[in-house]
């Protein structure tokens, strides 16, 4: 589509988020996890360097995210 792009992002610590996502000149990330009691946190190194929303998509919450 359209003014938006998507990627992944790993540092070589193994650190990532599983989706990042572009649109309008907004950012918003990703992380997917089977579990919604799942921890979730996001990587030091990426939230000192960028100004984002970021999401945990589980079992519950996917089908809101895939609409």
């Amino acid at each position: 589509m359209k003014g938006e792009r998507s990627t992944g992002w790993r540092t070589k610590y193994q650190q990532e988020l599983d989706y990042i996502e572009e649109k309008d000149g907004a950012l918003n990330a990703y992380k997917f996890k089977w579990n919604p009691e799942s921890k979730f946190s996001i990587p030091a190194s990426f939230k000192g360097t960028y100004t984002i929303e970021y999401n945990m998509i589980h079992r519950e919450n996917f089908r809101s995210f895939m609409l």
